[in-house]
């Protein structure tokens, strides 16, 4: 059973948080989303209001909450007609005026379809509906299936019923100030083979009315089996951004062999309206990066956030790592670059046997750490959120029960 707990924080200001701890918030009480409805966020503030979007089978629902007391005072459903191929692809929020994006796949066209619906919140209604914003060919994405059951043949016996659909096509990015959203999307290779096939990136930039900048679809300078695309990014003036791994070669290995240092680098790529693509070498000097991502500051440079190790194998992190890509088109380190973890900051929750064990390893790193959170503060700082996250797998022999 799936609830959801709403919390409201209200900070005196930004610039008052970063100096003070001093914050008050309240606490709403639980409430209980229906049986397979999908999440679709909580949007808001203490002066416009707070909504919940979420899609219950066939109608798009949207729960009002009181920003005072934080008690739910509406709901508003509104029917919804979804075709076979039909996929959800989140809500946009432009100053609180929302956008759902939802994509379609019409196999006999073979053509993909993004569209929007601008919902009135306050009246429960769609103002502007099935307006299509990009179509283009088959896109790639993940599959998912689902299965069932049907009864047939000889008496008793059971058959598999196996369907699926591709999912998670378009990843969607802001600039720092909210005015752009970036809509990027990858093609449906044209070769099978990674050695052969260069991806093909779809780019289309909207301003906050969800007008069109501009697009375009952009070959990738690498074979896919030599460059991994990472992140997205836009900025103030509608350029967008793409993290990329780049292998030396096809071999794909983490470190080389002979020089003991990465056997890779990253690039930054820059797109403009003028369908340009720019190319920026980051240097990573001896060390081997974790996770990394793209994302704009105040003052519209591009920062590069990376976890970083010493190691090139082992789930170990040593510190972040910080790039930025200036107006000037130039990839230069924030300041150091490289931030360690403070050993006693790591050890501070940590048992004293632990503790122990921490002190007497010179090059200890934290362990299964994963970045959930990237924020850019209005003053240029940067906030990064960990998480020390790991599954443990156990099977039993006897009868195979997985946990």
């Amino acid at each position: 059973m799936k609830y959801l707990l709403l919390m409201f924080v209200s900070l005196v200001s930004a610039f008052t948080y970063a100096q003070s701890k001093k914050f008050s918030f309240k606490l709403g009480e639980e409430y209980e989303l229906p049986k397979k409805a999908q999440d679709l966020g909580f949007f808001g503030t203490q002066s416009s209001g707070i909504i919940n979007i979420f899609l219950k089978k066939d109608e798009l629902d949207i729960l009002t909450f009181n920003p005072e007391n934080l008690t739910q005072s509406d709901e508003k459903a509104i029917p919804m007609d979804f075709t076979r191929n039909y996929n959800n692809e989140g809500v946009v929020n432009f100053e609180n005026n929302f956008y759902w994006l939802h994509s379609d796949w019409d196999k006999s066209a073979k053509e993909e379809s993004l569209y929007y619906d601008k919902i009135d919140v306050k009246t429960g209604k769609i103002i502007d509906g099935n307006k299509k914003i990009i179509s283009t060919t088959k896109i790639g994405g993940d599959y998912a299936s689902t299965a069932g059951w049907f009864w047939g043949g000889a008496i008793g016996s059971r058959g598999g019923l196996y369907s699926g659909k591709t999912v998670n096509k378009y990843d969607l990015n802001y600039d720092a100030n909210a005015t752009h959203l970036l809509v990027s999307y990858r093609l449906a290779p044209e070769e099978k083979n990674d050695k052969k096939n260069y991806d093909k990136i779809g780019l289309y930039v909207f301003d906050k009315t969800m007008t069109k900048v501009w697009n375009n679809e952009f070959t990738m300078p690498y074979t896919e089996a030599i460059m991994d695309n990472l992140d997205f990014t836009v900025d103030a003036e509608g350029n967008a951004y793409m993290l990329a791994k780049v292998y030396e070669n096809e071999k794909r290995k983490e470190k080389d062999k002979e020089t003991g240092k990465p056997g890779y680098h990253f690039e930054v790529l820059k797109f403009n309206a003028q369908k340009k693509m720019i190319q920026y070498p980051v240097s990573l000097d001896d060390y081997f990066i974790r996770e990394a991502a793209l994302i704009e500051n105040s003052v519209h440079d591009i920062v590069l956030s990376c976890s970083y190790s010493k190691k090139s194998k082992g789930d170990g992190t040593d510190g972040i790592f910080l790039a930025m890509l200036d107006q000037n088109g130039k990839v230069l380190k924030y300041k150091n670059g490289y931030y360690e973890f403070p050993i006693e900051e790591l050890a501070k929750f940590e048992k004293a046997r632990t503790k122990r064990r921490m002190e007497r390893k010179d090059d200890y790193e934290a362990p299964n750490l994963k970045v959930r959170n990237i924020v850019v503060e209005r003053d240029g700082s940067v906030f990064l959120a960990l998480e020390e996250y790991h599954v443990e797998v156990t099977t039993t022999t006897y009868n195979g029960h997985t946990t």
